[in-house]
């Protein structure tokens, strides 16, 4: 390795991202889970008040959203809009399994329009086992607090 390589790769530098919504406060958690549907498990022209990001770790289904309907397997993320009729329908013989979570609030809209899904583009592949761990561990923790704020109240 030449001099100038040694002093190039002993620069110092800053490798940081910046959280633009540290001060953020107006996001709601309304609703987590996991959940592993029934044979057929349907759901028609249904429409929800807030966010819903599902993760599918196993099976297949269909999702339709806007007039597009998307098949959806395992590694899939699906997000529902609130306001917006939906139809979901898991395989008979394959039924989904998957983990959730709703939210809203006044930043949610403009969270979500930051990020890559979109109405036209409701159903994103990730295909990474750790999504679905960490969303059940998130799950569980929230049940924890949950039981904890019980008891103490």
């Amino acid at each position: 390795m030449t001099e100038r390589e040694r002093a190039r790769e002993e620069k110092p530098y800053k490798d940081s991202i910046k959280n633009q919504f540290a001060s953020m406060s107006s996001l709601t958690v309304y609703r987590s889970g996991k959940q592993r549907c029934a044979p057929g498990f349907y759901r028609s022209h249904r429409i929800y008040e807030f966010y819903i990001l599902h993760y599918v770790t196993k099976g297949t289904g269909t999702y339709r959203i806007n007039g597009k309907t998307y098949r959806v397997g395992p590694g899939d993320a699906f997000l529902i809009y609130p306001g917006v009729p939906i139809d979901k329908h898991t395989d008979s013989d394959n039924p989904w399994e998957y983990c959730w979570v709703g939210f809203n609030g006044t930043d949610a809209q403009m969270l979500m329009s930051m990020t890559i899904f979109s109405i036209n583009k409701a159903v994103i592949k990730f295909d990474n086992p750790e999504i679905g761990n960490r969303g059940q561990q998130e799950h569980r923790l929230r049940q924890l607090q949950l039981a904890d704020e019980h008891r103490q109240g």
